[in-house]
């Protein structure tokens, strides 16, 4: 079950940043191992801990467990841009879209950050 909460926060200004620079650095780190997946073409979640997860502590400065769900969200849209290949191919085999499908990289737009509750963030 997932359970979803929308606050609004009041931050200082120095809060504020902080909170758009992780969420502009959890963006661009779940958009670099998607970029980089395109390469590998693997959704295992061990397999891209192994290979992404220091580089994304290190290049993206993210807390560990921000790094995790990054990597787990670049490995759940990728399954879904397979899904949609899949079914693309299935459909029209032989069109221009289905062989110019994997020709861009996939990016990650919505400025979100994936907190878990008791892991990265709690509330009293």
């Amino acid at each position: 079950m997932t359970l979803s909460c929308r606050f609004k926060l009041e931050l200082t200004r120095e809060q504020k940043r902080q909170l758009l620079e992780t969420a502009v650095a959890y963006t661009e780190a779940a958009s670099f191992v998607l970029e980089q997946k395109l390469k590998g073409k693997t959704t295992n979640i061990q397999k891209l801990r192994r290979l992404y997860y220091s580089v994304i502590r290190e290049r993206f400065n993210l807390p560990a467990q921000l790094a995790i769900n990054a990597e787990r969200e670049a490995a759940s849209i990728y399954q879904m841009l397979q899904v949609q290949y899949k079914e693309l191919k299935r459909r029209k085999p032989d069109s221009k879209a289905a062989k110019k499908f994997w020709n861009r990289s996939p990016k990650r737009k919505p400025l979100i950050a994936k907190y878990t509750y008791n892991r990265t963030a709690s509330f009293k």
